[in-house]
């Protein structure tokens, strides 16, 4: 549903080429933000490389969240792992709440032992994100990252709605199926899901993708807007 297009000042990013592309043009946007993430990897004692994050998403995540670095911001995540991305969105907005879901209870024991220590504040939530979503409040939150289950993304567009007017929705694994991705992680469910949301709402205000056509995808939420599926 496309209505109004007034939109809160915030970081506007449109970033595509090589690894060493995106960190130039991340570096560009805060030359610090390399050592930050180096910092916040080494803070947590066990990672799980194989679903984690790159380190230049990381670093894109980190710049996004710390717009919300203030007190009574909400940032929510969809899908914690074992805690790497909560983390950095903790050490860019060490003043804002972090919450983050899932219904893995083996990573929920991870995570919340991997940052108790370094970053207490994240909140781990032992449940599925559709039944988080009603129980969190419209005009709510000031950003939501989406990594949960790809193949049930559209659940969890309705998040959206929860944002206050000038809060970010961001998607993970933002990239087509094969021939089109070259790279290991083709995602249609997600490519799919995140292209009809910009075609009945509005074109990505964040877009970082790599030669291999794998990204991340983000909006801002407009005034006025409503996601209705």
């Amino acid at each position: 549903m496309k209505k109004a297009a007034k939109v809160l000042s915030r970081l506007n990013i449109q970033l595509q080429g090589t690894h060493e592309d995106l960190w130039a043009g991340l570096g560009a946007l805060y030359p610090g933000v390399r050592a930050r993430v180096n910092l916040a990897f080494g803070l947590l004692a066990e990672h799980y490389p194989k679903r984690e994050t790159r380190d230049y998403e990381a670093a894109l995540l980190y710049l996004l969240a710390a717009q919300y670095d203030k007190p009574g911001a909400v940032i929510a995540e969809i899908g914690t792992c074992w805690g790497w991305t909560a983390a950095i969105m903790q050490h860019a907005a060490p003043q804002a709440r972090i919450m983050t879901c899932t219904p893995n209870p083996n990573h929920v024991i991870i995570a919340r032992r991997n940052l108790a220590v370094h970053f207490p504040r994240v909140e781990v939530l032992d449940l599925k994100s559709v039944d988080w979503l009603p129980q969190i409040a419209d005009n709510s939150l000031d950003m939501v990252f989406i990594d949960g289950d790809h193949q049930r993304v559209t659940d969890d567009l309705p998040f959206y709605n929860k944002l206050k007017v000038g809060g970010l929705k961001i998607h993970h694994d933002y990239c087509p199926d094969r021939p089109l991705c070259t790279g290991p992680r083709p995602c249609r469910w997600v490519y799919g899901a995140v292209n009809d949301f910009a075609a009945k709402m509005h074109a990505p205000d964040v877009l970082l993708v790599d030669y291999n056509r794998e990204g991340m995808a983000g909006f801002y939420r407009r005034e006025g807007e409503l996601w209705h599926g």
